[in-house]
């Protein structure tokens, strides 16, 4: 593959990731119990994210793992949508479990240990805000 083809690839899937943070964001809106909830449910495009820009992965390791992702956003995305028809808060959360699961496992078999460890720690920081003591919701 080009590089050309890889960086439109990359673009694109990136595209319909932006989409699918908006669709989420618009959902997640609604109360959620404490910030695990969000945190949950923006694992995959956090991890896209870290994948394609901060793990400094090689090209076959993003060839790897885009497929498995671009499944997962579609997957999860559509259980997502049935759970909301559904009004069933259950489905979600399971829809984004599984996508976490799924993703989880392949980060694990095409990383390296270095960069498991690096994402760890990007997944762990707060979500474009500093942890505070005090205030409500969940503590950590």
């Amino acid at each position: 593959m080009s590089h050309k083809a890889t960086y439109a690839g990359l673009m694109a899937f990136g595209m319909v990731l932006l989409a699918a943070v908006v669709l989420t964001t618009a959902f997640a809106q609604q109360p959620q119990p404490g910030r695990t909830g969000m945190r949950d449910m923006m694992y995959l495009e956090r991890a896209w994210t870290a994948v394609s820009f901060q793990l400094e992965c090689t090209a076959e390791q993003i060839e790897q793992l885009q497929p498995i992702f671009a499944t997962a956003l579609q997957t999860r995305n559509d259980a997502m949508q049935a759970a909301r028809e559904a009004q069933d808060r259950d489905a979600l959360n399971q829809a984004v479990a599984d996508c976490k699961t799924t993703l989880t496992d392949a980060l694990t078999a095409a990383l390296t240990e270095e960069q498991m460890t690096k994402l760890d720690e990007l997944m762990n920081q707060a979500m474009g805000m500093p942890r505070q003591g005090g205030g409500g919701g969940a503590a950590g």
